[in-house]
């Protein structure tokens, strides 16, 4: 087994801090691999994906295999491993967005829900956005969907306005019904 192999195979484990930032494995050794190594590696992808996976094993995937080989997990029962296969084939729907918006929570797919309903800014997405924003238990989903949702509205030029955080900020609180008619009202005309 090559030393490229073997530092792949380590960093499928990952650590907190890939989990966390958002990275994939290093696609970089992949080129290194001998053809044996390959069909290896591929197989072991291809079990993990039917066990579960992640995106990340999609990527890899993609990356050995071709971008065809994502067009199988276009229905993957994992959202992450879903959403990761129709953006890189053919788009994310808005059906599939406005399930992300539905099941968010905040360590597992906020930064996820936060891109796909960046990139798909329809009346839904933002009448679903607002729904989260009223309802969810979650103080920290609330505070960056409202967020979200207000530069979809076209009030900030950024996904998260740190100008306007503590604005932000009272979606987290209890007392927030002053702050979600403001929400309300700038979707509202978003949409007129």
């Amino acid at each position: 087994m090559s030393l490229a192999l073997d530092d792949f195979l380590a960093a499928m484990n990952g650590s907190f801090e890939q989990w966390h930032d958002g990275l994939g494995y290093p696609l970089e050794l992949l080129p290194r691999l001998n053809a044996g190594e390959k069909e290896q590696l591929t197989r072991l992808l291809r079990q993990r994906l039917a066990g579960g996976g992640s995106w990340r094993d999609a990527e890899a995937l993609a990356f050995l295999a071709g971008e065809g080989e994502l067009l199988a997990w276009l229905e993957h029962p994992q959202a992450e491993v879903r959403r990761y296969a129709w953006r890189r084939t053919q788009g994310v729907p808005e059906e599939e967005v406005l399930v992300g918006i539905a099941e968010v929570q905040a360590m597992e797919s906020l930064d996820e829900t936060i891109q796909l309903a960046a990139e798909n800014n329809s009346a839904h997405v933002r009448r679903a956005l607002l729904r989260q924003v009223q309802e969810h238990e979650d103080p920290v989903v609330r505070v960056h969907l409202a967020a979200l949702l207000w530069h979809l509205c076209g009030m900030a030029e950024d996904v998260f306005d740190w100008q306007q955080r503590e604005w932000f900020l009272q979606f987290g609180e209890a007392d927030r019904a002053a702050a979600e008619m403001r929400l309300k009202k700038a979707v509202e005309e978003k949409e007129s």
